[in-house]
């Protein structure tokens, strides 16, 4: 769940993103299928989700530079070579 003081609205979440390598950054799926990341108070979309044709991995995030992240069905994220990125906590 949104915190009280992000800068988008709760309605507008799907989930919260926890990255292992920046657990203590915020990053959230928006119903718009936008990952936002929220620097100093201000959201900034960072990359986009969209769906993919693997019953394993419904989700695609493209990011920065390319970066691609699969969403395992799961909610555990992982890059192309299969190394666990991170998760995703519904909202």
């Amino acid at each position: 769940m949104a915190p009280r003081s992000a800068p988008i609205h709760e309605s507008q979440v799907l989930g919260k993103v926890v990255l292992d390598a920046s657990p203590d950054k915020e990053y959230y799926l928006t119903r718009e299928g936008q990952l936002v990341k929220i620097v100093e108070g201000t959201p900034q979309v960072v990359g986009k989700l969209s769906k993919s044709d693997d019953a394993s991995f419904p989700f695609v995030i493209i990011g920065q530079n390319n970066r691609v992240m699969v969403l395992a069905d799961t909610g555990i994220l992982y890059n192309k070579n299969g190394e666990r990125l991170g998760y995703v906590k519904e909202n």
